[in-house]
């Protein structure tokens, strides 16, 4: 609060047409519990006469609509010698006018100021997860800026640290519970309010995933798509083992959790994955797989009068149309709506397969977009025989297309498309599955 020793002399307390107004008895109630302040470090600093710091009056005042309260002097204090001055008690959601002065100097106004709170800590209660990083700064608010936050007293737990404001840990590890950590918060002009925060070190329960879901049958010599279990929780590292029958040919590798390989031996096998982690915590799961051969029937349409499906609402042209009928006629077509749809067939029971065959409506040799062929064994996973996005494009013919690949196992056939060249809807006039003679 600089006061200017070139001002003219003051000779009364108008504050450029305010009149001040001494606090009147019993309003200092309005001001219990309140815990704002200004001081010679805010908003205008110590008072100076020519740069110098001197004592002087320093009177603070409310600046409101209301004029109930507008113009109450609520506190009127001396400077030190060296110009510092603190008022507490003040109200931080008020407005204030200061009024710096010095006999023989003209007044000094901040006007329309508001008070500053104690720098106070935030937190209480800060979780942190064993196994887990943690990153967390301790949460501050009031005071001068900037805050500094030091750590006064307490144990933390094993592997977080402190430093720069931020609890870090890459890895925590220490037993799980409540660690009181006493912290000291400091603001620019010197204050500061300590605080007790809980650490609260979490121990997860440990738990273990797969990457996919284990089915209840494999087909023998076939590949299986590859499964890896993983874990999580608990505290690492984590140790996996197993227990039971593998199917032969399935191998489980311990060191990264991962189910590979191609089951031999038809038959029934039960096995259990466990992980284990470093505080001998362990979980497992139990899964029963049923290991089959693919049937074979050779040189028969296997999909003729099968069940369909399809992700769109199905109509037929006539009602003896049908995509699994035999007829290969454009009468006989079957739509499955507009836009990206599918239409499927289901074989009833796996069967080895290397030929598909589809028709889909050929009159005007129309062009389907984003056409698929594809097979699978459970409805998951796909296999396409063809992709018109990697293969030749075609348009369709009475003759249809074959499609002929190394023999697999499937129970489900599918097309999908996104329309055509003539039109936003999907056609399909029939769909063939085959396994042809060695």
């Amino acid at each position: 609060m600089a006061v200017d020793i070139e001002s003219v002399v003051a000779r009364d307390d108008r504050m450029y047409g305010r009149t001040p107004r001494l606090v009147v008895s019993g309003l200092n109630a309005l001001f219990v519990g309140s815990t704002g302040y200004l001081s010679g470090d805010f908003p205008g600093g110590v008072t100076t006469v020519d740069g110098t710091p001197v004592e002087a009056t320093v009177r603070v005042l409310i600046r409101s609509i209301d004029p109930a309260l507008n113009g109450l002097v609520v506190s009127e204090v001396k400077s030190a010698p060296s110009g510092v001055w603190r008022v507490d008690g003040l109200m931080s959601g008020l407005k204030y006018d200061i009024v710096g002065r010095k006999a023989g100097f003209n007044d000094v106004i901040a006007a329309n100021v508001s008070p500053l709170d104690p720098p106070r800590i935030f937190d209480s209660v800060v979780q942190a997860y064993i196994g887990i990083p943690l990153e967390h700064a301790i949460a501050t608010f009031g005071g001068a800026e900037p805050l500094l936050v030091t750590k006064k007293s307490g144990t933390l737990p094993e592997g977080i640290t402190f430093s720069g404001g931020k609890l870090s840990g890459s890895w925590p590890t220490g037993s799980k519970g409540g660690y009181p950590i006493e912290f000291t918060v400091t603001d620019a002009s010197g204050d500061s309010t300590d605080k007790t925060v809980t650490v609260e070190l979490i121990l997860l329960p440990l738990e273990l995933a797969t990457s996919k879901e284990v089915p209840e049958g494999y087909i023998s010599d076939r590949d299986i798509q590859p499964i890896t279990f993983t874990a999580s929780g608990g505290e690492g590292p984590y140790t996996f083992s197993t227990t039971g029958t593998l199917p032969p040919g399935l191998n489980f590798n311990a060191g990264t959790g991962e189910l590979t390989g191609k089951p031999s031996t038809n038959g029934s096998y039960s096995f259990s994955v466990k992980v284990t982690d470093i505080r001998n915590s362990s979980v497992g799961a139990f899964f029963d797989i049923e290991v089959v051969s693919a049937f074979e029937v050779f040189n028969t349409n296997l999909a003729l009068n099968k069940p369909i499906d399809s992700n769109n609402e199905i109509s037929y042209q006539t009602s003896s149309s049908s995509p699994v009928n035999g007829d290969t006629n454009t009468s006989n077509y079957t739509s499955y709506g507009s836009d990206e749809a599918w239409l499927s067939v289901d074989l009833g029971d796996i069967y080895n397969i290397n030929k598909i065959k589809g028709w889909l409506y050929y009159s005007d040799n129309r062009r389907y977009y984003e056409k698929r062929w594809q097979y699978s064994v459970d409805g998951i996973v796909w296999v396409s025989v063809y992709d018109d996005t990697v293969d030749p494009i075609y348009s369709e013919t009475s003759a249809g297309k074959e499609f002929v690949f190394t023999k697999d196992a499937a129970r489900y056939v599918r097309v999908i498309t996104n329309g055509s060249s003539s039109n936003g809807g999907n056609h399909a006039i029939e769909i063939q599955a085959y396994l042809t003679e060695p």
